[in-house]
């Protein structure tokens, strides 16, 4: 009998999330994928498994590679750190701009209450 391993989104998506230091929002990743926010949220919520064409897109978005993941012995640790640094850049300038976003929002309310 031949044993044939099925593809489980589920499980490549939670394996493509821990490469991200944070997890993006939906709204961060509906921008990123092109996915409607209802899509994601089942997908995030657990209610629907995410298709390899969704998970391809979500790496393609956040700039993920799995190679670069994988400690090579080789691979001169230095590189690998700098490797990270970009990675934590990257997150940290995404979250930046969601701050920035809420803190418009809060301006904005503030205006309209006074």
């Amino acid at each position: 009998m031949i044993n044939i391993k099925r593809y489980n989104g589920e499980e490549e998506f939670k394996k493509t999330l821990k490469l991200l230091p944070i997890v993006p929002t939906n709204n961060e990743i509906a921008e990123k994928t092109g996915m409607s926010k209802g899509s994601i949220s089942n997908i995030m919520n657990g209610k629907i498994s995410p298709s390899k064409k969704f998970i391809d897109k979500f790496k393609i978005g956040f700039n993920i590679d799995d190679q670069d993941f994988k400690y090579n012995s080789t691979e001169d640790p230095d590189e690998l750190k700098d490797k990270l640094i970009s990675v934590y850049e990257v997150s940290l300038m995404s979250a930046e701009t969601t701050i920035e976003l809420l803190r418009d929002k809060i301006d904005r309310l503030e205006k309209e209450m006074s």
